[in-house]
This record gives C-alpha cells, structure tokens and sequence, in this order.
C-alpha cells in the first residue's frame, strides 16, 4: 500500500489533482483543430476536447500555447500535462512520448488545382506546401518511397493558411495536410470546385493526446476520459460543430499509429 501510494504521487494525476488546473499544449494556427479570431480566445475543436477532459477531472484549464517544434519538448520537460495539438501518432515520436487512444483518425492527403492532376508520376520534383514542423511531408514522401514513386519536393510554410494559399496561389504545385484541416479551408472558399485532392495520395494518421512516458496512471485516467467523451455522444457534438462531413468516417476513436 505505501509503495502504491508514492508511485501515485509522481503521476500527473496526483499533479493535476492537487493543484486544481490541468495545463494543456495547444497550437494555436491550425483552424478547425485550435485557432483564434481577431486576437480573441482560442477556439477550435482541440479546444472544446480541452475543456471536456478538464471537466471530467474536476479542475481548471490552463491552454498553453505552443508551436508545432515545441510539442514534444513541453510533455518532455513537463511543461504541460498533456498535448492536444493536432499531435498525430508516429514511431519515431512513440520512442520519446506516451500517446491516448486515438480520437481521430484522419488522412494526409494533398490539394491541386483540378486541371493540374494527372499520373502520380508527374508529381515528381513538384514543390507541395506543408506546414513546418509538422509529420506531414515526412509521412508523405514514406507512403511514396513504399510505392517506389519518385518524391516530390516539400515546401515548408508557418501555417496551415499560408500553404494553403500559396497552393491557391500557384506558387506551388499542391497543399499537404490533414484532410481534416485542408476541408476546413476548403469548405470556407468560394471557388472551391477548382480544387480536387490527388486521388492517389492518402496516407493514415491517427490524433491523440500526447503525455510523459511510463505514467500509466494518468495515460489510463485520460483513455478513459476520451472514451466517455465519445461514448456519452458529446464528441459527435464537437464534431459537428468544428468539421463540415458529410459522413461519420472521422469520428470512431482507435489506437494506430503511422511510419
């Protein structure tokens, strides 16, 4: 019993508990998942998920802004009790940090204009814009070297918005990113009937909370939480309210992870 009591006291759980507030790593420029409109509060559907989890423990949020580079380093460094920034769960970040269940799954896929798609090939070489620091072209030029496809060549933009619109622009030949986040501008644009997805380009990611490794205490405590929140229909209703679908395929809940 002593033992169990002081291995409680190290996990976040403990933390969090007594010290009333839950601190959660956010980004804050990646609209639908967490952004802000006119330097107002934060809002988005990372956000809302935010407040549920906080609500089921009882405490106070503290939203910590963070950037794509930072997300790792602030669990790593307990900074934040826990990362829900569009954190996407791969190998190689699986070696440094515990994930959740996935509340997500999703697709990264790439954008063009219409009359620009043709044979996979012809990708080759293209610059296609991403977001900096984020597992997208990574992820991208793996599912590529799989098929033996010559790759295309990654752009890296600050934001979602910029890469977007330098695609839009024609600055660059597409726009990479979670399919999540590219319907959020696409649904929002008036020429959207311009634009169409490469239709053979679709490699799987998985969003999940990120925490400190080997704290299964409070890895459990927020699987559980994550699991009411989609079992009690309250995650179908931030669902729908962030993303445009037409159909549920975003919404099941299940642990993967990507190369």
């Amino acid at each position: 019993m002593f033992m169990k009591k002081i291995f409680s006291q190290k996990s976040s759980l403990h933390s969090v508990k007594k010290s009333n507030t839950i601190n959660i790593g956010i980004v804050d420029n990646a609209p639908p998942m967490c952004f802000s409109e006119n330097g107002q509060k934060m809002i988005g559907f990372d956000v809302d998920l935010a407040y549920s989890i906080a609500k089921r423990l009882n405490v106070s949020l503290n939203l910590q802004p963070v950037k794509n580079k930072e997300r790792i380093e602030y669990i790593l460094s307990n900074k934040i009790d826990a990362c829900i920034a569009k954190l996407n769960h791969t190998k190689s970040r699986d070696n440094l940090i515990d994930f959740s269940v996935s509340y997500l799954q999703d697709c990264k896929k790439i954008l063009m204009h219409k009359e620009n798609i043709g044979p996979i090939s012809e990708l080759a070489g293209k610059d296609i814009a991403y977001t900096i620091d984020t597992s997208t072209a990574i992820e991208i030029e793996n599912c590529f070297a799989e098929h033996n496809w010559a790759k295309p060549n990654f752009i890296a933009y600050s934001s979602d918005a910029q890469a977007y619109n330098a695609m839009k622009q024609r600055l660059v030949a597409g726009y990479a990113s979670d399919e999540i986040i590219i319907n959020h501008f696409i649904n929002n644009e008036a020429e959207k009937a311009n634009f169409q997805y490469h239709p053979e380009v679709c490699c799987y990611s998985y969003f999940c909370v990120g925490v400190s490794e080997n704290d299964s205490e409070w890895l459990n405590e927020i699987n559980n939480i994550l699991l009411d929140i989609y079992d009690s229909g309250e995650y179908e209703n931030i669902f729908y309210k962030w993303f445009k679908v037409q159909n549920k395929k975003f919404l099941k809940p299940f642990e993967r992870w990507s190369n």
